[in-house]
């Protein structure tokens, strides 16, 4: 099955643009062929070909299904991007691949090297993923903030975990915490300079648990992946 993507629908119609057009051209669509597309939100139309023009490929839309989301931990990573951005681009494209992560939040933390995103970009990997992997569901991306403001802002009846390199301070093994089947979980992982020492102590007063993600000392991205595909492992 090829995926496509797109949010531009009217009660029968479905309009391809842009990177989803230039597609339908790649592949030499033409008029009364059959695609399937997704909106990112479970929908999954199955559509038919009515006109593709310089800009666009307009569609009827034959039907459409909500496809179940994967039941399962919600999982929020909240990371702190490296400087060279590739990187948790990465990180993220394979998350999203194996249908992993739930949302993803950027961080500025103290010793964070990167003041600025490109949210736009972090989307559109996202959409290729989910094509990719024939999935029919986004994961939520949220804006770079603040760390003081990103504690202020996340769900405090939420488990949150945080994971930093700190010697002196105690923390728990990622894969021998206890979690329900259904417990959401936000997960932090700071810039390879480590979240503060200060920073750590205010997320333990807020009653956050701090974690070990092994004796490997782990470069960020490493460490946002490897802390994601534990959590979805406990059961």
């Amino acid at each position: 099955m090829q995926l496509f993507y797109s949010t531009n629908t009217t009660e029968n119609q479905l309009i391809l643009e842009e990177e989803e057009h230039r597609h339908v051209l790649v592949l030499r669509k033409n008029v009364g062929d059959l695609l399937e597309v997704t909106d990112g939100k479970g929908s999954h139309h199955k559509v038919t070909i009515l006109e593709v023009k310089k800009q666009q490929t307009v569609c009827q839309i034959d039907s459409t299904n909500i496809e179940p989301q994967k039941q399962g931990r919600y999982i929020h990573l909240l990371i702190a991007p490296t400087k060279q951005i590739d990187r948790i681009e990465w990180m993220f494209e394979k998350l999203v691949e194996m249908g992993a992560i739930n949302e993803i939040t950027f961080i500025k933390t103290k010793y964070t090297e990167r003041s600025n995103l490109n949210i736009s970009r972090f989307q559109k990997i996202a959409i290729s993923a989910i094509k990719q992997s024939l999935q029919f569901y986004l994961p939520k991306i949220n804006q770079l903030i603040d760390f003081k403001t990103a504690l202020n802002e996340v769900g405090k009846s939420v488990t949150n975990l945080i994971g930093h390199c700190y010697t002196g301070i105690e923390k728990e093994p990622l894969d021998k915490i206890q979690l329900s089947e259904l417990e959401s979980v936000n997960v932090w992982i700071g810039p390879e300079g480590d979240f503060s020492e200060e920073e750590v102590q205010v997320a333990i007063k807020l009653n956050m648990k701090t974690i070990d993600l092994g004796k490997e000392r782990l470069r960020t991205e490493t460490a946002g992946l490897k802390s994601v595909m534990v959590l979805k492992s406990i059961v």
